[in-house]
């Protein structure tokens, strides 16, 4: 905030805050961190801003609300100084407190207060430190107190004296993923491993937990921690008062969900499984508002003089300034990356991305219990972590893939958390650029900009509101619908519902992955957790060394299916230029266009970060690289959803080809089995002239699937297409530039109609010839004849212009059941 301010004043901006720098703090985040509002247009240096003199109140009073530091009586007497252990929501403060002079002699101590009730809660460790795990079990402890403590008190009167209570909770290490056994897991096995001492002035309690109680952590259902919170409240009421499983029963009803719960293990499947379980993936750190305003801040005062307006107008003028834009922000980000120890930033940037991934999974794998404890706003909160994890990631690689070519080899700054914060910042602006770039030049963004008078880029955002999120929204309930499913299925060790017809594996997928990556399919699918295991032998998540060494360490691992892994691993290697902005021959900048997924030469495709451009180079591993990599690759090829250039392999291409046609004609089909299932007579795969009875131009093209409604008055004409989710902006571009019912121009200037507009021309033509149809589809007379476009994934078709095309109403295969046919 203080370097944005600093930025405004050399602009010749002057800011008076007679109320120090608390005021200061207050405006600036009423400005969403801008410091100068956006709309004040008329703006313009010099130019003296005299702040409010009561924006610090708000900041203060919030400082208040959520500390409420308090001195509550404690044991064996005296005062403790505490305050409040989270905010984090701030229309749900918990009467949780902590003792920070207690958290600096590495001493977890907490209390909780209801009414006269004050209950401190400690947790302490029985095996050898892990802060994390024993900050986990202590935060969820208060986590239940808070919930049902209250409750309790209510429901069994005279149970719980009044004053201090004091309860400490011994805690075993924690397991590291092992398997878990269905059959020694229940309510009695949970009881049974949790011993109650008090002490002899009844007042003070110690509850012991055996490693026993760990496994009950991996039950479907929440009987460990309601067990031990039973155990911590036999702790604080008086002795003899009430027995443990009163308690329990107590506590379950006043949750009144078994999946209401705070602490998960699971069995180690995946190298981030195992990375995690070894504590090798640090905390995620989102960009914070401060680095995001800075770097917005003046970002179009380095190459647009303010003179020329703050209004820029007209695709060819939107598109120029994007362009410079984008150069501009790409040279200061190069700039600054120069001056960072190449080693030390792409293993920080690597380090996040695995920490971003690590989040992820503990979301999606959680959902389930977080649904219980926050209902409708569990999702919420999971999609905006979701886009926090987007945005760590995308910004890691991206600084990654420059830093492997810009970065110092020798010397060099070391990154420190401010640093990669600016970085990421910066990534994710030029990113943005171009999916602005993209959105203007397929019409889907009004061909005007706006500039701020900090000089910050200002745009519409209105696909993103009406097309993005709500399809990405869509998809996200359907992953984490998914996942709390699972979690019930993976700890009972339950099989999912609906097994796949065939093996994955086929022999022409396996030819296809050896051909491409010049390796068994045992050593593709395998390198991941040798790479995982590897981490853990070195205690480190991210490390370097030589290509040649790896390999030889791969070579004399007995694990590894493979002897010789030479040529696999230079596959997987991302080549370091001599500058980002070099173009080798035979490339494009396309293939280095930030704004774009599924590069050829990208980390998703090659996850092996060269470090110099050496025949044997020191190269990056980051295990969750490689897995992703390997992972989406083996899907792509699989599902035939990554186009040519991604592949080295004429064979693999061709195979990715078919796989692409089959998948297309396996949708069809089951788009014709629902609708079959629903009433309709169908028939996929069929040419007009077939439906017709008479010959037809070749360019109208085929029918997908061809419907008659349950009554046989009207027939459905329908495109079915499994098309890929949108993940970006330039991706929509690109997709509703085919769906929009349009003529296009070509790369050779000529004008074809885009697949809408082909398939509304099919339809009219059906239409135009309705009563040819009655002899081949047995109706009795002329139907009416629509068009339809049935998708698997959410399209910006369902949201963006939606019901504006006759014959182009978009709906998804899951939603049929719900059509008017």
């Amino acid at each position: 905030m203080l370097q944005q301010l600093t930025l405004l004043e050399q602009d010749g901006f002057t800011f008076q805050y007679l109320n120090g720098i608390a005021n200061l703090f207050g405006f600036w985040r009423t400005t969403d961190g801008n410091l100068i509002p956006e709309h004040l247009a008329q703006i313009e240096p010099p130019c003296s801003l005299s702040l409010p003199t009561d924006e610090l109140l708000v900041p203060r009073q919030e400082a208040a609300r959520h500390l409420d530091v308090r001195a509550l009586p404690t044991l064996p007497a005296g005062f403790k100084v505490v305050q409040r252990l989270d905010w984090d929501n701030p229309s749900d403060l918990k009467p949780i407190y902590a003792s920070l002079e207690d958290a600096r002699q590495n001493r977890l101590l907490g209390v909780s207060v209801f009414g006269h009730h004050v209950w401190w809660l400690e947790c302490s460790e029985s095996g050898s430190p892990d802060r994390n795990w024993r900050y986990r079990v202590w935060h969820a402890l208060f986590q239940w107190i808070a919930a049902v403590g209250s409750i309790l008190i209510t429901k069994l009167d005279h149970t719980f004296p009044d004053g201090p209570r004091m309860v400490e909770v011994i805690i075993p290490p924690r397991l590291r993923g092992e398997p878990i056994d269905p059959a020694g897991l229940g309510r009695q096995h949970a009881r049974d491993a949790l011993t109650v001492r008090r002490a002899a002035d009844g007042i003070a309690a110690r509850v012991d937990v055996a490693e026993a109680w760990l496994q009950q952590l991996g039950a479907a259902a929440n009987d460990a921690e309601v067990e031990l919170i039973a155990a911590v409240l036999e702790g604080l009421a008086a002795p003899g008062a009430v027995t443990r499983a009163v308690l329990a029963e107590a506590v379950r009803a006043a949750i009144g969900s078994a999946d209401w719960r705070w602490l998960h293990i699971r069995e180690s499947l995946t190298p981030l499984d195992y990375l995690a379980g070894a504590g090798l993936i640090g905390a995620m750190r989102e960009p914070s508002l401060s680095a995001h305003s800075l770097a917005k801040c003046q970002s179009v005062w380095t190459f647009w003089d303010r003179s020329r307006g703050l209004e820029v107008t007209g695709e060819d003028n939107c598109k120029d300034f994007l362009a410079n834009y984008r150069s501009t922000l790409l040279a200061e980000l190069t700039a600054r990356i120069r001056v960072m120890n190449r080693q030390e930033l792409v293993m920080a940037c690597a380090g996040q991305y695995q920490a971003a991934r690590a989040e992820q999974e503990q979301w999606r794998s959680t959902i389930r219990a977080i649904r219980a404890i926050r209902g409708t706003a569990a999702d919420v909160a999971a999609f905006k972590r979701q886009n926090g994890v987007n945005s760590v990631a995308r910004a890691a690689k991206t600084i990654c893939e420059i830093a492997a070519c810009e970065a110092a080899t020798t010397g060099g700054l070391m990154p420190y958390r401010d640093d990669l914060d600016e970085l990421f910042a910066l990534a994710l602006l030029i990113v943005g650029s171009g999916r602005l770039f993209a959105l203007i030049g397929a019409g889907l963004h009004e061909p005007e900009l706006r500039i701020s008078p900090a000089g910050d880029l200002l745009s519409d955002h209105s696909v993103q509101t009406t097309v993005l999120r709500p399809t990405v929204e869509l998809m996200n309930r359907r992953v984490l619908d998914d996942a709390a499913e699972s979690y019930l299925r993976r700890r009972s060790r339950e099989q999912p519902g609906e097994p796949s017809e065939q093996s994955a594996w086929t022999p022409a997928l396996c030819a296809a992955i050896e051909t491409e990556y010049h390796t068994p399919v045992d050593s593709f699918i395998n390198l991941q957790y040798a790479l995982a295991r590897m981490a853990e032998a070195r205690h480190d998540g991210v490390f370097t060394m030589r290509r040649s060494e790896l390999a030889n360490v791969l070579n004399g691992d007995k694990d590894f299916p493979s002897d010789d892994v030479s040529a696999f691993l230079k596959r997987l290697t991302l080549p370091s230029r001599a500058h980002w902005l070099d173009v080798s021959a035979g490339l494009s900048e396309a293939d280095f266009n930030l704004s774009r997924f599924d590069r050829p030469y990208s980390i998703i495709n090659r996850p092996f970060v060269a470090l110099d451009d050496s025949t044997d180079p020191l190269i990056l591993i980051a295990p969750i690289f490689v897995s992703d990599g390997c992972m989406y690759s083996f899907a792509g090829l699989r599902e035939g959803t990554l186009n040519n250039t991604y592949w080295t392999s004429d064979a693999t291409r061709a195979y990715a080809g078919s796989q692409g046609h089959a998948m297309g004609e396996r949708f069809e089909d089951d788009v014709g089995d629902r609708l079959r299932k629903l009433g309709l007579d169908v028939w996929t795969r069929r040419a007009l002239s077939w439906a017709l009875n008479m010959k037809v131009d070749p360019a109208l093209g085929n029918i997908d699937v061809l419907a008659i409604s349950p009554d046989r008055r009207r027939v459905w004409v329908i495109e079915a297409k499994n098309l890929r989710l949108c993940r970006t902006e330039t991706e929509i571009a690109s997709r509703l530039s085919e769906y929009r019912g349009r003529m296009t121009r070509g790369s050779k200037g000529r004008e074809a109609p885009d697949k809408m507009l082909r398939h509304m021309r099919r339809v009219e033509f059906m239409r135009s010839n309705a009563k040819a149809l009655c002899s081949r589809l047995k109706l009795n007379s002329p139907p009416e004849v629509r068009g339809l476009l049935v998708v698997d994934a959410p399209q910006p078709m369902n949201f963006f212009a939606a019901g504006q095309l006759a014959d182009g109403q978009t709906v998804m295969l899951d939603a049929i059941d719900d059509f008017q046919f």
